[in-house]
């Protein structure tokens, strides 16, 4: 499997201007400033499940350390599992470069919170609650 799912660029959609959001991290429009260039990231954060992880360790160790046979001998368990929702952000070229991947994950997890909020209180407020 590999490390990186690359889609050729002539697969990748365009984006039309109800498609573009505002920078995650700054708040800006990602073009502020007359940069063109931009980031859509989609991020989630995993946790090891510790316990699945030792159990494919020790059948690989049983099986004479061959990964590839106790991948076939495995019941194919889950060895990681999301900690967070899985965010969609857009990443002005500035942020990009100024900001670690895990500042500019919490950064958008608290937008994702905030525009939440603001749409429950207006769905509350259009109902007269």
């Amino acid at each position: 499997m590999p490390h990186v799912i690359k889609t050729p660029i002539e697969q990748v959609a365009g984006l039309k201007r109800s498609d573009v959001q505002n920078c995650a991290c700054c708040r800006k429009g990602v073009a502020h400033g007359g940069n063109i260039l931009f980031y859509q990231l989609r991020l989630a954060r995993f946790g090891l499940d510790l316990g699945a992880v030792r159990r494919q360790q020790g059948l690989e160790q049983m099986l004479g350390g061959c990964a590839r046979l106790a991948d076939v001998m495995s019941p194919d368990e889950d060895l990681a599992r999301p900690v967070s929702d899985e965010l969609q952000v857009w990443v002005c070229e500035p942020c990009s470069l100024m900001h670690p991947l895990a500042v500019i994950f919490e950064l958008a997890n608290e937008l994702a919170d905030e525009e939440e909020t603001a749409a429950t209180s207006n769905t509350k407020g259009a109902n007269g609650g």
